[in-house]
């Protein structure tokens, strides 16, 4: 008896330990024939409907998030991210292959949800997102929140880096919202856009992984393998070359997947890549700039910076028309370019606090108080902290509102007086304000504007200028316009914060200089190699 009872209490333990191996309760599957999402579309609606309620700014630094602000993301990784937090809250189980070719099974772990998160994110970045999506179509039934936004742009070195946003919503006039994270990996405050990015890539198709893109599903991963065995076997005398047998997977996956029901494409969004791009060259405000395209794609901000920016539309536009259910109205796309303004400036008193932190004040500083290096900082540390490429880009988004308001003045004077209000104090020089209406009440009526369902988003900032007086507020009205004169703003990590912000005005040659502080020993240690975030 007693024989007997050891052994079913070993085996209740065995059991109890099996039950255990997963990271949670899987209670539901991605597929189910019975409801009709055979493919899995529904779930993926679902996706998109919780990205749309839950993909916050302060998803990952909010303590009371689900990943309680202790997981570390950069641009790629809070993609992943969310997708594991969206499988856990809906009992679905979640796989991904990490970089180092592990495959991530929540019902193969025993680990904690935080340490699978942890093992996870710890293994993922924009150089896998190719063997864990695919390209989708670009259309109103296909485009939806959930999706990833893979780009590719030339850094300060010229060489390419890749880059991922979450599309958060669109809005009825086929504008997205974006969010995303900046690197290095941290717990920060996620940057947000209401408009198309400033590059798009030229080239995206199934063997390239720019472009828009859907995360596969797990039954996905277990197809792909099915076929790839099958693959080998069939040409085990007479192997396939690497793009032959690329090519010969998708097509099989596509006949057999029904990947195609949740948006897969390969050609209609390099079609219509190509198509707007040569648009834009062949337009004459792009011919005057002499645009040129490096490397498969074209950085628009930095080409034409010093030309009519309003070129950048272009594209935009052209994208959102073929996205659009309405198009948008004026009110809307003023309240869209106020809160993308915002966005701006909120996204950059980020980065340059995270700089001056690292650069500062950590317990071994780069740089002393008085200016002087304490040591060299190494490549990854110029690369993560110095902002000139995003510095330019909220530069060109200014200049181009500041055209396209100045172009429309007296239109939007006349048809929305309301929005003209908040344009006029952050754009223009001499603004126009209604009678018994003066620059202080504008002020109040700007910041107190909150941008999104959260209260604690609005238009009002403050900056530490590192002058032992704390936090002192700066309003969007002086960062714009700083941004706009030659000479105010530094983009290097080792310029004090009151140059950083433009408070101490200097000469464009002594700017110049200053950015370039022991950059040419910095930049010969660097080497001509992609850095992924």
């Amino acid at each position: 008896m007693n024989t007997f009872r050891m052994f079913l209490l070993i085996s209740m333990m065995l059991a109890a330990q099996c039950v255990q191996a997963e990271v949670w309760p899987t209670t539901r599957s991605w597929i189910d024939q019975r409801s009709g999402n055979q493919n899995g579309e529904l779930t993926e609606l679902e996706y998109s409907q919780w990205i749309r309620k839950n993909a916050s700014a302060d998803f990952f630094s909010n303590p009371l998030k689900p990943l309680k602000a202790m997981i570390q993301v950069d641009c790629a990784r809070a993609t992943f991210a969310m997708r594991l937090v969206f499988a856990k809250e809906m009992g679905l189980p979640f796989v991904v292959i990490g970089n180092s070719g592990k495959v991530y099974d929540s019902r193969a772990e025993s680990s904690s949800f935080i340490e699978f998160a942890a093992k996870v994110i710890g293994d993922v970045s924009t150089h896998g997102m190719t063997q864990n999506s695919f390209p989708v179509s670009l259309d109103k039934n296909t485009f939806s929140p959930g999706l990833v936004y893979l780009f590719q742009v030339p850094d300060d070195r010229g060489v390419a880096v890749r880059h991922a946003y979450l599309l958060k919503a669109i809005t009825d006039g086929g504008v997205p919202h974006f969010i995303w994270a900046n690197v290095p990996a941290s717990t920060r405050v996620l940057a947000e856009r209401l408009q198309f990015p400033y590059h798009m890539t030229l080239k995206a198709s199934l063997n390239n992984a720019w472009g828009f893109r859907r995360f596969f599903q797990p039954q996905d991963y277990e197809k792909m393998k099915e076929i790839r065995s099958n693959l080998e076997t069939r040409n085990k005398y007479s192997p396939l070359t690497t793009m032959e047998g690329r090519l010969a997977e998708m097509k099989l996956w596509d006949l057999s997947s029904g990947i195609r029901s949740r948006g897969y494409s390969e050609n209609s969004q390099n079609a219509l890549s190509e198509q707007v791009v040569n648009m834009y060259l062949n337009h004459p405000r792009a011919k005057k700039t002499n645009l040129k395209i490096k490397n498969d794609f074209a950085y628009d901000a930095e080409n034409i910076r010093d030309e009519d920016v309003s070129v950048i539309a272009i594209y935009q536009n052209e994208l959102a028309r073929k996205l659009r259910k309405v198009a948008e109205a004026l009110p809307q796309t003023l309240q869209r370019e106020f809160m993308n303004t915002c966005f701006y400036i909120r996204e950059r008193i980020g980065y340059v606090n995270e700089s001056n932190i690292y650069f500062f004040k950590t317990s071994s500083p780069i740089v002393a108080r008085d200016g002087k290096f304490l040591r060299m900082p190494n490549p990854e540390e110029v690369f993560f902290y110095s902002s000139p490429a995003r510095d330019q880009d909220m530069r060109t988004f200014f200049k181009g509102v500041k055209n396209w308001y100045s172009q429309n003045r007296e239109e939007i004077l006349k048809k929305t007086p309301r929005w003209a209000i908040y344009f006029e104090y952050l754009y223009m020089e001499n603004p126009k304000f209604p009678a018994n209406f003066n620059l202080e009440q504008a002020e109040q009526m700007v910041e107190s504007t909150q941008l999104t369902d959260s209260n604690e988003e609005n238009c009002s900032f403050a900056v530490d200028f590192d002058d032992k007086k704390g936090l002192r507020k700066i309003s969007a009205r002086e960062v714009i316009r700083r941004f706009l004169v030659p000479g105010l703003i530094s983009s290097q990590p080792w310029a004090p914060m009151d140059r950083r912000w433009g408070a101490r005005s200097v000469s464009v040659e002594q700017l110049h200089k200053e950015n370039n502080i022991q950059v040419n020993t910095v930049v010969k240690t660097i080497q001509q190699k992609p850095l992924f975030d």
